[in-house]
């Protein structure tokens, strides 16, 4: 089966996933939506019902700091999943938003809770790319220091296909 989903094609490298994996997989993205540049996903202090994935484009975790400036926490790319383990927060602490225009797909929380618990393989796999991520995260705060997204975009080629 081919591996043109950007998630599967993440977690495959990061570990052996089945057929029946990689099928479940796929549905999760079958229903992409094309969303305009410089547009939340969600905002900080909403209530979270799952997470996205970025299929196309970029997007980015912030937060708006007192000054009203924005501070890029992660940047998202294809294959990413916002915030897998978002579900357990009543309310979000940060926002999710688009840089670029982007193609995503919603994966409601009771999914994700099907995904982790009924198929060991991705759940093993996501959670290892969270590690990845994770430890990507640590680094920016070794740096100390978070940077504004138009610094941040300003070396990043940015490759954007239709969404469909």
């Amino acid at each position: 089966m081919p591996d043109h989903n950007p998630l599967l094609r993440k977690l495959a490298a990061l570990s052996p996933l089945s057929d029946e994996d990689r099928r479940h997989l796929a549905q999760v993205a079958a229903h992409p939506v094309a969303v305009p540049a410089r547009t939340d996903l969600i905002r900080e202090g909403d209530t979270p019902r799952g997470v996205f994935l970025v299929l196309e484009g970029m997007a980015c975790r912030y937060k708006i700091l007192p000054d009203g400036t924005r501070q890029v926490l992660a940047f998202l790319i294809p294959g990413d999943l916002c915030d897998l383990d978002v579900s357990l927060l009543n309310a979000m602490d940060h926002a999710i938003g688009t840089l670029s225009p982007c193609c995503v797909a919603h994966i409601p929380t009771r999914t994700v809770g099907d995904l982790l618990d009924g198929h060991p393989g991705i759940a093993r796999a996501m959670r290892l790319a969270a590690l990845v991520e994770a430890a990507t995260a640590r680094q920016g705060s070794v740096r100390g220091r978070g940077v504004n997204s138009r610094t941040a975009l300003a070396g990043i080629g940015v490759a954007i296909g239709p969404c469909g």
